[in-house]
């Protein structure tokens, strides 16, 4: 998981970190039902938890990690549909980025993405 790793660049176990504070920022939100909260956060805990073993570059360790941050950080917030509109294409760049390196990854990703479709964001 280090190759091509750059001096600054989040290790792996500080990007898991990050996602689980993203988890836990999305189980506090109060724009959202206790259903798609729950819903959300596990997709956020199983996106972690799938890092373990994917084998990606601190880049792209790095982006998902943001995109997901940013995900967890608008829905704790009130969100804007400028703010929305960039989580849904970190996502998308994601999925595009991934798909054919870890298909997992980026198949979470696009639950992700799904998930935040069916809840109308």
């Amino acid at each position: 998981m280090t190759e091509n790793a750059v001096p600054g660049d989040p290790s792996a176990a500080e990007i898991r970190a990050r996602l689980e504070e993203a988890a836990r920022l999305v189980r506090q939100s109060k724009r959202l039902d206790t259903d798609s909260r729950q819903i959300l956060a596990e997709l956020v805990e199983e996106l972690s938890a799938t890092l373990r073993t994917a084998q990606l570059s601190p880049t792209e360790l790095s982006h998902l990690e943001s995109t997901t941050t940013n995900l967890a950080k608008v829905l704790h917030h009130e969100p804007t549909e400028g703010a929305l509109h960039s989580v849904q294409e970190g996502f998308e760049q994601v999925i595009v980025t991934l798909e054919a390196r870890a298909p997992l990854v980026a198949g979470l990703a696009r639950r992700m993405l799904d998930a935040l479709a069916n809840l109308g964001i």
